[in-house]
């Protein structure tokens, strides 16, 4: 092989520095990680707030930008739109960041489910069967054109915290909701 590595074992020896296996991610902080194990087994973190999809341990995909535990599908509609999302597994993990995910902080499922999904009409909900298409639909709807969000009594601790990143993009959701009446 002349010196040169084949690159199946460029693929082992990168795969085995990126993820060191069991444990915390190399940076991440254990305690951190503890408390993000905790707050996503936490019954209404394990109920995927947009197509209501149950997981028994909790889901390990986290958006951050809305601080909502998600299943995989809504997870890649979210990415399509480039809101930043997190693997509870695999990712680094500091306990600011966790702390977000708090009910307290407006974060979690049951926080987003009062701030963005409480007027959610019967039927628009995608299910696990939809495509993948169905999910984006709905992520825009819920998020981005802010369709289906509730009053400000019912999201308080939501509505402040999780405003928008950019300004920008408050004002298209501003635009979004003038076109819609």
């Amino acid at each position: 092989w002349a010196g040169e590595p084949s690159p199946a074992r460029l693929v082992r020896h990168r795969v085995c520095r990126v993820h060191p296996g069991p444990g915390a991610m190399p940076g991440s902080d254990p305690a951190a990680e503890k408390e993000l194990a905790r707050l996503r087994r936490l019954p209404e973190n394990r109920v995927c707030p947009n197509c209501l999809t149950e997981e028994r341990l909790g889901f390990t995909a986290i958006c951050v930008r809305f601080r909502t535990f998600v299943c995989s599908n809504c997870k890649s509609a979210h990415q399509s739109f480039s809101h930043r999302c997190k693997d509870a597994a695999q990712s680094t993990w500091q306990m600011q960041e966790v702390r977000e995910l708090d009910e307290s902080k407006g974060g979690g499922n049951r926080a987003a489910c009062q701030r963005w999904l409480a007027n959610v009409p019967d039927g628009e909900r995608p299910s696990e069967s939809s495509s993948l298409d169905a999910f984006k639909r709905f992520v825009e709807r819920a998020y981005m054109e802010e369709r289906w969000a509730g009053t400000a009594e019912s999201g308080a601790e939501g509505a402040h915290a999780a405003a928008p990143a950019r300004p920008e993009e408050e004002g298209r959701a501003q635009r979004h909701r003038r076109q819609r009446k």
